[in-house]
């Protein structure tokens, strides 16, 4: 689910430089092309403007408008950089270079710009909005807050930046400031699929399991290809006992998005406790192509392979986990388990030690009983 953001750069502008006439023509054709959304036309327009005239500011901002559409962010920032250099009292070259850092993931130096903007257009409120956007990403969240209050002071009927600040909210650990703020964003559009799912989402971790998937319900009802609603209604589902339909809402992720990790390390870990270790375990085949770095991953599939006595395959499993974290007290006790039920009773026993020191009650019981 796309973020709801108001990162709309300003419009093309026909600016009032003192031009040649043809520079000015091949300027006003790229205006032309562009509000006929022929991007590529009205950048070879644009690019012939500025061959014949290279201070021609108008064009190096609306080619990098051009640019920021066709992904093109590097560029788009350097003819921003050259519009700025040409006419530095224009808040847009500002404005939309921060969108375009924005775009290309550099946060900070987009609010940086968004700040520049404000000084040349200080009662522009979009771009106050736009820099508490940037801030969130940032993860400068009372800053971001702190924008977001001073937008709603002037527009308070925007749903997006009730949703955007609860998310900041949430990021703060202020649960009930956030779950007021999505409840806002739902009066005020009662089809933002964004506001439902965070607030279902939030539900979850508060285990208000009903309500989470009352309301992960409605974020599915209106963007039905969101895997992580499935997969977290499938959570609360799982918390209240519905296995059936947990992992139908997993199955049904899935079924979006095959290669989802989220989605099988869960469907993985609901068979497992079922229990189906067949199907556990292949889920988490699927899961260690994708990611091969996750302890537990390792660990759950050996406890699988355990329950199903293949225990050359459980201990190579424990054996990885260790590797990957050698404090994993659980590891070391499962893999002396596995080799003990092997007869491997003297590599068994070091296993439980080791457990032991790292705090298993029950491996310390067990090298009492039997490994003395």
């Amino acid at each position: 689910m796309k973020k709801q953001l108001l990162l709309t750069a300003y419009c093309l502008l026909h600016t009032a430089y003192c031009l040649s006439q043809t520079a000015e023509d091949y300027f006003k054709k790229g205006i032309e092309k562009y509000n006929a959304k022929d991007y590529q036309g009205a950048l070879s327009e644009f690019n012939k403007s500025i061959n014949l005239n290279s201070k021609h500011a108008g064009s190096y901002l609306n080619r990098g408008l051009i640019k920021n559409i066709l992904k093109d962010y590097l560029g788009a920032i350097t003819d921003y950089n050259q519009a700025a250099f040409l006419d530095n009292s224009n808040a847009s070259c500002y404005f939309n270079r921060g969108i375009a850092r924005f775009n290309n993931k550099q946060y900070y130096l987009a609010a940086a710009d968004f700040t520049e903007a404000l000084k040349l257009d200080p009662n522009n409120t979009e771009i106050i909005f736009n820099r508490g956007i940037a801030k969130l990403e940032n993860m400068e969240y009372q800053a971001a807050i702190n924008d977001f209050n001073k937008y709603i002071e002037t527009n308070p009927a925007n749903a997006d930046a009730w949703y955007n600040r609860g998310r900041a909210k949430y990021f703060m650990k202020d649960n009930n400031g956030a779950i007021a703020d999505y409840n806002k964003t739902l009066e005020l559009n009662p089809k933002h699929a964004g506001a439902y799912f965070t607030r279902g989402y939030l539900k979850n971790i508060l285990q208000d399991y009903k309500g989470s998937i009352d309301d992960l319900t409605r974020a599915i009802e209106f963007d039905p290809k969101y895997v992580k609603s499935y997969v977290t209604r499938a959570r609360s589902k799982y918390s209240i006992r519905d296995d059936k339909g947990a992992i139908a809402d997993l199955n049904k992720a899935l079924e979006i998005e095959p290669g989802n990790a989220d989605a099988l390390y869960s469907r993985a870990y609901l068979y497992f406790f079922l229990p189906d270790f067949n199907a556990a375990i292949a889920d988490y085949n699927k899961y260690i192509e994708i990611d091969k770095g996750n302890a537990e991953a390792y660990l759950f599939r050996g406890q699988a392979k355990y329950n199903l006595q293949d225990y050359p395959g459980a201990i190579t499993d424990f054996t990885k986990c260790i590797e990957l974290n050698p404090q994993n007290a659980e590891a070391y006790f499962s893999r002396g388990s596995a080799r003990m039920a092997s007869e491997q009773t003297t590599y068994g026993c070091d296993d439980m030690r080791k457990a032991g020191e790292l705090g298993n009650k029950e491996a310390q019981d067990i090298t009492e009983k039997y490994c003395n």
